[in-house]
């Protein structure tokens, strides 16, 4: 209910629908170099329920899983540092009204 400053108020009603945010980013290069900029490889995935990122070097050999939203990929493998080179991502990430988004690309690791 509104008024104006005539003193005339009136009413209006109506129903509105929010669709689902099905938007993510996904940074294209990282720097693992403990600077504290772009230390790890993170896809931004807000609202999401769930997601699987997996990282294949160029052979296609898994080099790191996490279905955590929460973390990323620190440029390790095995405890060691992976070399600066072009890295494999590939996400399934699913929403909270129940569908999925298959996504993947390359990453960037430099040193």
């Amino acid at each position: 209910m509104v008024t104006n400053s005539f003193g005339c108020a009136d009413t209006a009603r109506g129903f509105v629908t929010i669709e689902p945010l099905k938007s993510f980013f996904v940074p294209n290069s990282f720097s693992p170099n403990n600077d504290g900029l772009n230390d790890v490889f993170k896809p931004v995935v807000p609202y999401c329920k769930s997601m699987d990122l997996k990282i294949f070097d160029r052979w296609g050999n898994l080099i790191y899983n996490t279905n955590n939203t929460e973390h990323g990929w620190d440029g390790k493998y095995k405890g060691e540092n992976a070399q600066s080179d072009v890295y494999v991502y590939k996400i399934l990430i699913e929403f909270f009204d129940g569908s999925f988004k298959d996504a993947h690309g390359h990453i960037t690791l430099v040193r």
